[in-house]
């Protein structure tokens, strides 16, 4: 079980509170309060971050993927992937060690899912993690969702030139990403969420299609649309969800040739 000895709020602990989990600490809970007051809708767009992944698991459990990389997975609750594709080789990685130990109980009893602790800001390290897991030259489905916007743009490239140089042909990427409207009012918003976010010691970065398909190159852009496109509930977000049409999240598929 999980215990309580972390005094700073962590993303995938925050993210599981307003999924509704019970895997975080009033910390979190605080955390996640914080964010609210600038972005009220943020339950809302995790829940679309989750159901994007769901929807993704999907598509791969039916292509018969048989091998899944998740990045930056927190915690494995509330409908993650081993759920969605139960025969699959799923690999999970985090770098809070919290969600590895609390992840890797909640997976243990499951021969073909496995928990790490791997930091996505050292490529390296996610590399060897993957390598040690799978088979050489795997086609695998890369689970990138919810991750980018936690990283700086040579985070990205670095990771995804290693992951590509390593995958095999056939492999595909799923991704998440945040977009905002690029006028004054747009940068004052993303300023302010930002203030927000620095009290857990969290930068985001958003990006066009162009630049998250640019940053992951070799990878190439299938498409890039809204999260609520991808899983046909494009009334389920209003207006006031993208904070008046100033911010909102976006997917992406992506494959190796």
């Amino acid at each position: 079980m999980m215990q309580a000895n972390d005094d700073r709020p962590h993303v995938g602990r925050v993210y599981d509170y307003v999924l509704g989990g019970q895997h975080n600490f009033p910390v979190d809970q605080q955390a996640a309060a914080r964010i609210m007051e600038v972005l009220p809708a943020y339950p809302k767009w995790a829940q679309l971050n989750r159901r994007f992944l769901q929807w993704v698991a999907d598509q791969w459990a039916t292509a018969g993927q048989q091998y899944v990389l998740d990045l930056g997975s927190g915690l494995p609750t509330q409908g993650h992937l081993h759920e969605r594709m139960p025969e699959a080789q799923i690999l999970y990685s985090d770098n809070d060690p919290l969600c590895v130990t609390a992840g890797g109980e909640l997976v243990a009893h499951l021969p073909n899912v496995a928990y790490v602790q791997a930091d996505l800001r050292d490529a390296d390290q996610v590399l060897k993690a993957a390598v040690d897991f799978f088979p050489a030259q795997p086609r695998v489905g890369i689970d990138f969702i919810g991750v980018t916007y936690l990283l700086d743009d040579e985070q990205v490239t670095s990771l995804a030139h290693r992951l590509h140089d390593w995958a095999a042909p056939g492999s595909v990427m799923a991704v998440s990403f945040l977009q905002r409207d690029l006028s004054p009012n747009g940068r004052v918003f993303a300023e302010e969420l930002q203030q927000r976010l620095e009290q857990m010691g969290i930068i985001v970065y958003y990006r066009t299609p162009a630049q998250i398909s640019a940053l992951l190159a070799p990878w190439q852009l299938v498409e890039a649309r809204p999260l609520e496109q991808w899983i046909g509930q494009v009334d389920s977000v209003t207006s006031e969800d993208r904070v008046q049409d100033l911010f909102w999240m976006s997917g992406a598929l992506l494959t190796h040739s």
